[in-house]
């Protein structure tokens, strides 16, 4: 039996297709400005490149994102969306 979890975990693994979702601290309307939207939009392609996963859709939400990804060989799920988060400190946010 699994444990209970307040939300479910994604554990793909490599080469698996995944849909997955992140959501923002205390779950802030942060991408309410089409700035911060592209931004996003951004992040989430590069992330994808660099890690050479495969994007097949995506939606920027006004207080989370949404991702179907195939993960390339190198990153299970945890790590490549661990990736997408952290590259999207406020600091890096258009001013």
């Amino acid at each position: 039996m699994l444990p209970a979890y307040k939300h479910w975990k994604n554990y793909g693994k490599p080469g698996d297709m995944i849909f997955a979702s992140t959501t923002i601290l205390d779950f802030a309307h942060v991408f309410d400005t089409p700035e911060f939207r592209d931004h996003m939009v951004r992040l989430i392609f590069s992330t994808h490149r660099r890690w050479r996963a495969t994007l097949h859709a995506y939606v920027v939400m006004a207080n989370h994102i949404h991702v179907v990804s195939r993960l390339p060989a190198n990153a299970d799920a945890p790590k490549l969306l661990q990736q997408v988060s952290q590259t999207q400190p406020s600091s890096s946010f258009p001013d």
